[in-house]
């Protein structure tokens, strides 16, 4: 899900464009140091538009990366945008059952689910864990559980909820050191729907353990 699989020249841009871009917030090397966070990632978004012609892989990347970085600022439909533009182009240049192609439905897809679109996200986040649970586990096929999960707590599905989060634990177990966030994500959310289900003794059990490894990630002091 990162760069280290670009070919050594895709990847030297992707990170000079990073680089050019958010040395924009240092104000020892920017002309404009007023520039706000979301003000670079719009100049950085409206330069993707000649990179898709001229280097699509890059591009395609780049779009990845901007899209979680529109979710960080909470702006879903530009996130949506971008994975959407990202997603066409990477079926493309690699098909639609690429698990890169796969990584690209996951961010797609929680876009959706964030707009209300479940049907349309959960079609996308059930493609993308069938293209990759034969590879067996890895991030990727963790965070899609993980989503998903989140269309059926949308849904008010708890028992589908349930199952696929208990997948999203294991996966998560098996790629991930503990204590690790996301593992405590999955366990905050398999604690809820345990308890909408009424298996109050499992749900508190899980609860505890999410609290006391995000007590080690954060920190006592962290309000989460």
């Amino acid at each position: 899900e990162g760069i280290e699989n670009l070919r050594p020249e895709s990847k030297a841009a992707v990170e000079a464009f990073l680089t050019g871009l958010f040395r924009g917030a240092d104000p020892f090397q920017n002309a404009e140091p007023d520039l706000t966070a979301r003000e670079l990632v719009e100049r950085g978004t409206a330069d993707l538009d000649s990179m898709f012609e001229s280097d699509p892989e890059v591009a395609v990347r780049l779009a990845d990366t901007l899209g979680w970085v529109w979710i960080g600022l909470g702006d879903v439909e530009r996130a949506r945008a971008q994975f959407r533009r990202a997603l066409d182009r990477q079926e493309e240049l690699l098909g639609p059952s690429h698990p890169d192609t796969a990584w690209l439905r996951i961010g797609f897809g929680s876009t959706l689910a964030a707009s209300g679109e479940l049907d349309e996200a959960e079609n996308q986040l059930q493609r993308a864990v069938a293209d990759l649970r034969p590879l067996g586990p890895s991030r990727a096929l963790g965070q899609a559980l993980h989503t998903l999960a989140q269309v059926f707590d949308a849904r008010g599905m708890a028992a589908e909820q349930a199952e696929v989060l208990k997948e999203a634990l294991a996966v998560r177990r098996r790629v991930l050191t503990p204590p690790d966030s996301a593992i405590a994500a999955t366990l905050s959310n398999l604690s809820g729907a345990y308890d909408d289900l009424g298996r109050e003794e499992e749900s508190l059990a899980l609860q505890l353990e999410a609290l006391e490894m995000l007590r080690v990630v954060r920190g006592d002091e962290h309000p989460d």
